[in-house]
C-alpha cells in the first residue's frame, strides 16, 4: 500500500521544540525487510518542528522538555521511530513498527534481536498493534528505559449518514479524538524486552504530545473530552467534542502513580501549549482572542472568519511555575493573517522573528527585556540546534530550497547550498548528536507522472545520514550514510 504525502508552501506562525536523551537496543537486528512505499510531494517553506536539542542527562533534577514529538524520538547514541504505515500482522489484524538507527553502527534495524523474525506477529518485541496503541503513540527515553505511550491522533470533523461530527477543540481546530481505548504508559528495555503496561489512564482522558523529565519523574499534559450536540435549522445534528481540565501530571516512577502537579486553565480563554522549560519553570505560548468563543463561533474557525478573529488576536508566551500553579505572561505579538512571526526557544532567550517589522529580536526569560539580534538579516526560524537558529529569508524564492544557520552567540551567518540529492529540495534536519546532524538528505523516489501540475514522488525510501556540523554549515556534502531497513519514517 502507497502512502500519499501532500506537501505544500506552508509558513508556519509558531514552532515547538524538544530536548533529548540516551539509549540503544543491545542487539543488531539480522532480518532484511522488505522494501516498503510511500508518496511525497514538494514542500519548500513547511516549518521544520523536530529537531532535538543536544543530549542532557538530568543529574540536578531540573525540568526539562524532553520531546514534543509524537511516533520518534532522538537520543545521543541513536534515533527510535515508529512507523507512519500499518502493516498486516499474521492473525489478521495490523499493526506499526518501532525502528531503531544505530549512530556508531550506521544502521537501522528493527527493534528486536530474535533471528529469523518476520516481524508479523504481536510477540515481536518491535510491533506495536494499532488496536493496543492506537493511531499515534508517543516515544522516549527516560534513565535507560524505553517508554510508549498508547495515543489516538485527533480526528478530522466529517460527514456521516447526513449527520455532521465536529470537534471543536480549545485551540480552534476540528478534531474528534477516540477516547475508547484508555491512554496507558509502557516502559521496556532500550532493545525493546521486557515490555511492561505500567499505568491506565482513566476512560476519556487524552494527552498531549509534550513529555517533561526532572531526571527522576514524567509530566505530562492530560485534557478530559467531553461532548455536547445542538440542532440546525435543517435538522442536521451538530456533535461537539470539546477538551477541557487541562492538567500537568506527574507519573512517579519509583511507585508507579500518577500525581496533578498544577492546572493548565487559568483565566484567560486561552488554550496553552508548552514551548519547553527554563530554571523549572515551564514556558507557556497560546493564543489570545479578542472574546470568548462559543462552541459555534470555534466551528467557524475553520472557515474566512478564522482571518477576521486572528486580526485581532494574540500570541502569548507565559511562563508557569508548576509549583505555586501561578502563571505569568513574558512576551506578546499581534497576529497578522497577511504577514507571519516565527517564535523558537533556546537556553534562556525567545528568539523573535517578525516579517511585519523585518527584524529578529531575542527575549531575555528571566529579566523579560527584549534586544535586538543579527539586525541585517531576517528570517522565518525552522528549527534550532544547540548553538544555532537556521531557517530561510522570508523573501526567499520558492524554488530556493537551501538553509540558512545563525550562531545563537555571534550572529555569524552560514549559508548551506546542500539540497535532497534527488530533486533539489529541503534537506529534512531530523536532530543533533555531539557533532554531528542527523538529516534526510535524499529520496529512492520516481515522479509520478499520473499527478499533472504538482511534483508528487513515489518515495520507496527515505535516505537518512549524519554529517560533521562544520561540514553542513560549509555545504560540503559529506554525509555518512545510515543503512536502511525499511522505508523511514
Amino acid at each position: 500500500m502507497c502512502k500519499k504525502i501532500v506537501i505544500a508552501a506552508i509558513v508556519s506562525i509558531c514552532l515547538v521544540f524538544t530536548g533529548c536523551s540516551t539509549g540503544q537496543p543491545k542487539e543488531e537486528e539480522k532480518q532484511i525487510n522488505v522494501k516498503d512505499t510511500g508518496r511525497q510531494e514538494k514542500n519548500n517553506t513547511k516549518a521544520d518542528n523536530t529537531t532535538k536539542e543536544k543530549d542532557k542527562t538530568n543529574v540536578k533534577g531540573e525540568l526539562q522538555l524532553l520531546s514534543s514529538q509524537r511516533m520518534h524520538f532522538m537520543s545521543e547514541a541513536g534515533y527510535y521511530y515508529i512507523t507512519e504505515e500499518e502493516k498486516e500482522l499474521k492473525d489478521g489484524t495490523s499493526g506499526r513498527h518501532i525502528m531503531y538507527m544505530d549512530f556508531a553502527a550506521k544502521q537501522e534495524v528493527y527493534l528486536c534481536a530474535e533471528p529469523g523474525c518476520k516481524h508479523n506477529n504481536k510477540n515481536c518485541t518491535a510491533v506495536l498493534a494499532s488496536e493496543e496503541f492506537g493511531s499515534a503513540p508517543l516515544i522516549f527515553v527516560c534513565n535507560d528505559t524505553l517508554y510508549v505511550v498508547s495515543r489516538e491522533y485527533d480526528k478530522e470533523g466529517q460527514v456521516s449518514s447526513g449527520t455532521l461530527l465536529i470537534g471543536i477543540g480549545e485551540d480552534g481546530y476540528s478534531y474528534v479524538e477516540d477516547p475508547e481505548i484508555p491512554v496507558a504508559l509502557y516502559s521496556m528495555g532500550l532493545d525493546g524486552t521486557n515490555r511492561t503496561k505500567e499505568y491506565t489512564f482513566e476512560q476519556g482522558i487524552m494527552l498531549d504530545e509534550d513529555v517533561l523529565y526532572d531526571g527522576k519523574d514524567i509530566y505530562l499534559v492530560t485534557k478530559k473530552i467531553n461532548s455536547s450536540s445542538s440542532k440546525s435549522s435543517n435538522q442536521k445534528t451538530t456533535y461537539y467534542y470539546t477538551a477541557s481540565e487541562y492538567e500537568l501530571v506527574k507519573y512517579q516512577t519509583e511507585n508507579a502513580k500518577l500525581a496533578k502537579v498544577c492546572s493548565l486553565e487559568f483565566e484567560d480563554n486561552i488554550r496553552w501549549y508548552i514551548k519547553g522549560c527554563h530554571n523549572n519553570n515551564v514556558i507557556l505560548y497560546g493564543t489570545k482572542y479578542n472574546k470568548n468563543l462559543t462552541l459555534e463561533e470555534r466551528d467557524k474557525l475553520e472557515t474566512e472568519e478564522l482571518w477576521e478573529w486572528s486580526r485581532d488576536s494574540k500570541e502569548v508566551y507565559a511562563c508557569l511555575d508548576p509549583v505555586q500553579g501561578s502563571i505569568k505572561e513574558i512576551y506578546s505579538i499581534e497576529n497578522d493573517p497577511n504577514l507571519y512571526h516565527s517564535v523558537v526557544m533556546s537556553g534562556d532567550y525567545l528568539y523573535i522573528s517578525d516579517e511585519k517589522t523585518n527584524k529578529m529580536e531575542k527575549l531575555d526569560i528571566e529579566t523579560g527585556k527584549i534586544q535586538k539580534f543579527v539586525t541585517s538579516f531576517n528570517m522565518h526560524f525552522w528549527g534550532t540546534l544547540s548553538d544555532k537558529l537556521y531557517g530561510a529569508p522570508w523573501d526567499q524564492q520558492s524554488d530556493d530550497h537551501t538553509i540558512y544557520f545563525v550562531d545563537i552567540n555571534s550572529g555569524k551567518i552560514d549559508h548551506c547550498t546542500l539540497v535532497n540529492h534527488k530533486n533539489g529540495w529541503k534537506l529534512d534536519i531530523i536532530g543533533e548528536t555531539g557533532n554531528q546532524v542527523l538529516a534526510i538528505y535524499d529520496w529512492d523516489a520516481e515522479k509520478d507522472k499520473d499527478i499533472k501540475d504538482k511534483d508528487v514522488y513515489d518515495v520507496k525510501r527515505k535516505q537518512y545520514g549524519l554529517i560533521d556540523k562544520k561540514d553542513l554549515y560549509q555545504s560540503k556534502d559529506r554525509f555518512e550514510k545510515i543503512e536502511m531497513k525499511g522505508a523511514g519514517e
